[in-house]
């Protein structure tokens, strides 16, 4: 979606509803046909991306086991990083956390849009904790929910270290503190099978 791509590249504030018909390919009428504010399509913005599965296919949370999922995840996000870097020189982060960043106090709607999304991270991770301890590759005494908060608080922090210090390897760098999250030695091989 055009809209997302430039909120992210560029920020809510410095975006108007003209560059984003622009690159979308259509005319201001059509876009107040569907959004009565540049603020509502925002909203739908994250709310559209909280159902994204992210990096990849659905199918892959299905069929892959519960640890690697969260492996490939961070891989994936520090990978994007890197991506977003090579393209443009500028660590763009997460869009949902430097949005939050910007526009928090400033939009209660577009707040409560990004706090539900941030939310259904944090469920998507309490689900991988729990199917990883059931498979056997976590200890059966972790508390799923308080994981699953911690490792969205840690990505989310390692994102706006990345992207504030405008460097790509931050997330490669702190993924010993994302393993010990999952209560796994950063120093074991066997924590390197999905890296």
């Amino acid at each position: 979606m055009a809209a997302a791509e430039l909120f992210h590249a560029k920020g809510y504030n410095a975006v108007g509803v003209q560059e984003v018909c622009r690159a979308a390919g259509a005319n201001k009428g059509s876009f107040y046909h569907f959004f009565d504010s540049k603020e509502s399509l925002m909203t739908a913005v994250v709310g559209e991306g909280r159902r994204t599965p992210l990096m990849f296919d659905p199918r892959v949370f299905d069929e892959t086991p519960a640890l690697d999922v969260l492996l490939l995840l961070y891989a994936g996000l520090a990978a994007e990083v890197q991506a977003q870097y090579a393209r443009s020189g500028h660590v763009q982060g997460c869009p949902i956390g430097s949005l939050v960043a910007e526009v928090a106090t400033q939009s209660e709607p577009i707040r409560e849009a990004a706090s539900r999304a941030l939310t259904h991270m944090r469920h998507m991770n309490k689900e991988l904790v729990e199917r990883a301890v059931r498979e056997g590759d976590l200890d059966a005494n972790l508390d799923a929910e308080a994981v699953a908060a911690r490792l969205v608080a840690y990505v989310q922090g390692a994102l706006l270290l990345s992207k504030t210090q405008n460097e790509p390897g931050v997330l490669e760098s702190l993924r010993s503190g994302y393993l010990m999250l999952l209560g796994l030695d950063p120093n074991d091989p066997e924590a390197e099978r999905s890296a």
